[in-house]
Formats: C-alpha cells, structure tokens, sequence
C-alpha cells in the first residue's frame, strides 16, 4: 500500500493516518472464537463499521463477513450486504439489506451500519450514503450471546468464506443514529476516508467496542476491543491497497 507524504501545518509535520488492510483468501483464511464474547449480553442495539474489498472471483458468491450464529453480516449471492439476526428462539428480528450490488468493481467501499430495534430505527449506509431496505424490523432482543463467532466465514458452511480484503472492523452493541451527519464523521470523513477510531476503538463512542479488529497484520485478529481474541486459521496476509491510499 502507498503511504502519503507528512501534512505540514504551522511549520509542524504530522503523520497522516494509514489504516492497515488484511487479505482473506477465500480458501484457507477465516477467524474464530470457539466461547462467548467477554462481558456479552443480549441487546436491541448495534452498530457495525467496516471496510471492504472484494476480488474479482467473488462476485456471486455468499460470504459471511462476521457471523454468530444467531447473528449474520454478510455479502449476499446477489452480491448485497445484509445484517440478519434472531431471538433466542431463533425468530428473525431484523433484517436489512442494500438496494445495491457491490463487486470487485466498487474498489474499497465502507460499510456503517445502525440499529435500535425498541425505536424502529435500522441503517445501512454504503460509502456514507443511506442504501437501506428494510425487510424486517421488530422489537426484541438480538441474541448476540453465543459460543461461536467468526469472521470471514459461517459457523457451519465453511464454503462461503471471504475473498478480498478487510479494514477496521468495528461491531459494538451501542447505538448512535447515522441519520446525523456528526456521528458518520466518528467513521468515515466527508471525503470517503478512514478515521482513527483510537487504540482499542473507543474514539466514537467512548466505550471500546466487543470486537475491533485493527492494526498491524500479525495480530489482526486478536481483537483490540472488549471482547476478546480470535484465533487466526490460515495465515491473512497484507492487502495490496488500502482504504487510506
């Protein structure tokens, strides 16, 4: 990945920010957490920020970016991004999907998506614009405690796993509206770049969230928020690009 020159301001040099970006396979590669998120708990709220990249193999396929059983985000077949999850019962509660299809074609694009299922209020945003439909959108608790968590790939159809590149993934169980320009600001700038959500991801809330997943490759996976790590199946490696290039 390229790293820009220094801002000079005032006579004073500042570093600009450079995110990280790892690459999943599609093959090999995917994390998991074989236990329950530490301090997890059932909730009505949520807020997901990430960053993609898809290869060109991967348009048409169905992967699970981060998927606890009860609780899926994926990239659908119709090549759609949709947050999906269930009560304890196993009864959908939510469902959200994007009116747009995105493919390799689309480069980077950034994911924000918000819920607060007891204010009938859910969110997908795509490159900081709303490309919400909704499906579904019920008052009840998510049933986000679970014994298996993963990234890049379901808990039990281990064939749709990720292929391309991921940035800064941030999955919390607070809410804030992304309706409100200020609070798209804490994620993503008005140019469509990457923000410093701080060293465990606490920056736009003020409370670290249950899972960051940020930095430098080789520890990637090991969860700079609350939540605690996953452990690295396969090797990710570093991604080509990256969202701050």
């Amino acid at each position: 990945m390229t790293f820009p020159f220094p801002v000079v301001q005032g006579g004073h040099h500042f570093a600009p920010f450079v995110l990280n970006a790892v690459h999943f396979d599609g093959t090999n590669d995917w994390l998991k957490k074989t236990s329950d998120l530490t301090s997890n708990a059932d909730g009505k709220l949520g807020i997901i920020s990430v960053w993609l990249k898809f290869d060109s193999g991967h348009t048409g396929n169905r992967s699970h970016i981060y998927q606890a059983q009860n609780f899926d985000f994926e990239k659908s077949l119709d090549d759609k991004i949709r947050i999906s999850a269930y009560n304890s019962s196993s009864a959908t509660k939510l469902d959200m999907i994007t009116t747009q299809a995105l493919t390799d074609a689309d480069g980077w694009f950034h994911v924000l998506a918000s819920w607060d299922l007891g204010n009938s209020i859910i969110d997908i945003f795509i490159n900081d614009a709303n490309d919400t439909n909704e499906t579904l959108n019920l008052d009840d608790n998510i049933d986000y405690t679970r014994t298996l968590h993963y990234v890049g790939v379901d808990t039990t159809e281990t064939d749709q796993r990720v292929e391309g590149d991921m940035a800064q993934l941030y999955v919390s169980h607070e809410f804030l509206n992304f309706n409100t320009a200020s609070n798209r600001r804490k994620f993503i700038t008005a140019a469509g770049k990457p923000v410093d959500l701080g060293a465990d991801g606490a920056t736009p809330t003020g409370t670290a969230p249950i899972i960051f997943l940020d930095g430098a490759t080789a520890t990637w996976h090991t969860n700079k928020g609350s939540g605690g790590g996953f452990t690295e199946v396969g090797a990710l490696t570093d991604a080509s690009s990256s969202p701050t290039d």
